[in-house]
């Protein structure tokens, strides 16, 4: 996960979540009804799955 802090007015981008915002959100959601159909199809073909 990406997040950003700002620092004198200058967003700085880290990967500590320390006082920080998330800049990428999640890749799925609770009310996605395909999602564990598309995570159930990529283990099958072992695919990572957060690939697209």
């Amino acid at each position: 996960m990406i997040y950003f802090k700002m620092e004198n007015g200058v967003k700085k981008y880290t990967l500590q979540s320390e006082n920080a915002t998330i800049v990428l959100p999640a890749k799925f959601s609770i009310e996605d009804k395909y999602s564990e159909y598309r995570i159930e199809n990529k283990k099958k073909h072992n695919i990572y799955p957060f690939d697209d």
